[in-house]
């Protein structure tokens, strides 16, 4: 019989337009046994209320205000405070299946892994659309960082993970994108196996507005520094390590190409400009970089794009 708390973290600012959809989607779970812990990051809007309202009729909800924080440091103090043996994070314009919880915990324990995974959808105003289609499988963690697969998934949306693998693992605050990226593959690095189960069950809502649409230089400077992390920590396979440098470059190339249209500040410039000459060689010899990206990275080094750009600029 499949037994233990769930602990699901929501982190909530002024999400009133999608909220009352997802914590709906979250009581009507069919494994009854969960906790849903909102933290209220400071919302203008009428979130607080709503949430407050879910709260007068289910037990499950605890609720927590702070002042505005980020969603790093909101993640972070629901973790402190989760009781459950698993864990699981559902953002605030998100929503997931009723089977969401019962699926990726069965899955957990019967594969007997650290982390159960579930394919996702993207929601936006046209509609529905499954994002990820692949077959059920369990993987290594070795090849759950494999940057080529399919199974490379960034992020946390549709994940359960044992609570005690996360441990006093926690978002780091300084990053603004993709650190739940950083939070996710260093769990995977921790752990023996995951879990993919086909069923898409977490509904990703496509949100212009969100931070993954906003390509200042700052918020790639951030996913750069990421990726470059990933490189210097993950990766003993030389291959991989390879493929994950070539990611690595490209997003800092992505802040060389906007750095001058929405400004940065000189010291992370300087680390980027330093990067991109220290690595080109090595990325260039790569063998498996394909034609196009070699072109390109070709073009970007030797500033061709940049002196077209600041013509047109002029012009």
């Amino acid at each position: 019989m499949i037994k233990g708390l769930v602990s699901i973290i929501v982190p909530v600012y002024n999400s009133e337009k999608f909220l009352e959809k997802c914590l709906n989607s979250l009581v009507r779970q069919t494994y009854s046994n969960i906790e849903i812990i909102i933290i209220n990051d400071g919302s203008k809007d009428n979130s607080l209320e709503i949430c407050n309202n879910f709260s007068a009729f289910d037990n499950r909800f605890v609720i927590v205000n702070q002042k505005n924080s980020g969603v790093s440091i909101s993640r972070n103090k629901a973790l402190d405070i989760a009781k459950g043996e698993y864990i699981t994070f559902v953002d605030s314009d998100d929503w997931v299946e009723e089977d969401y919880v019962l699926t990726l915990l069965n899955n957990l324990l019967s594969n007997n892994v650290q982390i159960s995974c579930s394919a996702m959808c993207r929601d936006d105003k046209k509609g529905t659309y499954v994002v990820h289609t692949f077959d059920d499988i369990k993987l290594s963690s070795n090849d759950a960082i494999n940057p080529k697969s399919q199974y490379y998934l960034t992020g946390i949306g549709g994940k359960l993970f044992l609570s005690s693998l996360i441990g006093n693992d926690r978002f780091d605050i300084d990053i603004k994108l993709s650190e739940d990226l950083w939070f996710y593959l260093n769990l995977v690095n921790k752990c023996d196996s995951i879990y993919w189960t086909s069923k898409p069950l977490y509904h990703y809502y496509d949100n212009n507005t969100s931070a993954t649409h906003q390509r200042s230089a700052t918020i790639l400077y951030d996913d750069f520094v990421i990726r470059k992390r990933l490189v210097e920590c993950f990766y003993d396979d030389v291959i991989y390590k390879e493929e994950a440098r070539i990611i690595a470059y490209k997003s800092a190339l992505k802040v060389k190409i906007s750095y001058k249209r929405t400004g940065l500040d000189s010291l992370k410039i300087s680390n980027v400009i330093n990067y991109l000459t220290v690595e080109y060689k090595r990325v260039i010899k790569y063998k498996g970089l394909n034609f196009r990206d070699r072109i390109i990275i070709k073009i970007l080094h030797n500033n061709l794009f940049f002196r077209l750009l600041n013509s047109f600029l002029k012009w």
